[in-house]
């Protein structure tokens, strides 16, 4: 299979796998906890993605916006 892109096994992720609910719960949180430090406005997605060790684009998956967050 030479050129074909294998998937990510679970043991290669830099977090864990959560349930979606607790996937949105670690989210708030950091966005709590980044907005205590700084105003809301200056904390952006990419902040909360290097907080809890996952891409940006994944922030999006549970919250279509950071409004909605």
């Amino acid at each position: 299979m030479a050129g074909s892109v294998m998937p990510l096994a679970d043991s290669a992720r830099s977090t864990p796998k959560l349930p979606t609910g607790q996937r949105q719960a670690s989210l708030v949180q950091a966005a709590v906890r980044l907005a205590a430090e700084r105003s809301p406005a200056q904390v952006t997605s990419e902040d909360l993605a290097r907080t809890l060790g996952i891409v940006q684009g994944a922030v999006f998956r549970y919250f279509a916006s950071k409004q909605a967050l």
